[in-house]
């Protein structure tokens, strides 16, 4: 896995759960 796609996968799971937190 390269550096970008961890990047990545960070940001979405730090959205995901800003989204979750919302709902």
């Amino acid at each position: 896995m390269s550096m970008q796609d961890t990047l990545a996968d960070m940001f979405t799971r730090i959205r995901n759960a800003q989204m979750a937190k919302k709902v």
